[in-house]
């Protein structure tokens, strides 16, 4: 015998309330198989659901959108800030600067390594030294270095850091948004059961077991026949 599966997905949810709320309509009080606290219940708890979800799945797109972009500028920035510093060492191994300069971006005078940069968080880090550093390099002295200039790299690394906040921001609002779904999906879950309870035990006197479920069906219950069933189709 098919058995009554509540709804698993959001918009399950939302087709489930409004296919109640819409049959009942047309028909008088008296025909309508759920009592009127329910059908406030859910006239209430409809609209404020839904604009949930679509605040969700609004803040989810931008967050993705967001994404593709910002991941091609923190690439952009990595190149940057990994050849200025290589080239920092390559000044240095050719004598044109004395290897003391690399104390202004925080590196040892003996280190000649390319930092790890592989992660966000170490790319704002060592580009924050760079930004920092180099000015007050130059001011003592130090001759520009050119491939890539420091305003190409200030200016990429800028980009890269706007860039990382915004998506972090983007996060935070999707996980807000994720949150409150959540939160009335329970809610939604209990009212849909409870509803559907009361449909079926308004046509329950309906003897024919199909006749009843198609009863019912008109009002959103979904009835899902078990495996062996489909099999003796």
């Amino acid at each position: 015998m098919p058995y009554r599966r509540l709804p698993n997905t959001d918009a399950a949810r939302i087709r489930a309330i409004n296919t109640a709320l819409y049959v009942i309509e047309t028909m008088d009080d008296k025909d309508v198989p759920f009592n009127f606290a329910i059908q406030q219940k859910l006239s209430f708890f409809k609209p404020k659901f839904e604009l949930a979800v679509s605040n969700y799945k609004h803040s989810k797109t931008k967050q993705i959108e967001s994404s593709k972009q910002y991941l091609r500028k923190e690439k952009k920035a990595r190149l940057y800030v990994s050849h200025f510093i290589q080239a920092l060492n390559m000044c240095i191994a050719r004598e044109e600067m004395k290897a003391d300069c690399r104390t202004f971006f925080g590196i040892d005078i003996n280190d000649k390594s390319t930092p790890d940069i592989q992660t966000a968080s170490k790319l704002l880090e060592w580009g924050n030294k760079i930004i920092e550093g180099e000015p007050k390099r130059l001011q003592h002295g130090g001759n520009p270095i050119y491939t890539p200039s420091f305003a190409n790299v200030k200016t990429n690394f800028s980009i890269f850091k706007n860039e990382y906040f915004s998506q972090k921001q983007f996060q935070k609002n999707t996980l807000r948004f994720t949150q409150a779904v959540a939160k009335l999906r329970s809610e939604a879950d209990a009212l849909i059961k409870c509803l559907w309870n009361e449909i079926e035990e308004f046509y329950s006197n309906i003897e024919k077991d199909e006749l009843r479920r198609e009863k019912c069906s008109r009002f959103g219950i979904k009835y899902v026949l078990r495996r062996y069933e489909k099999n003796k189709k």
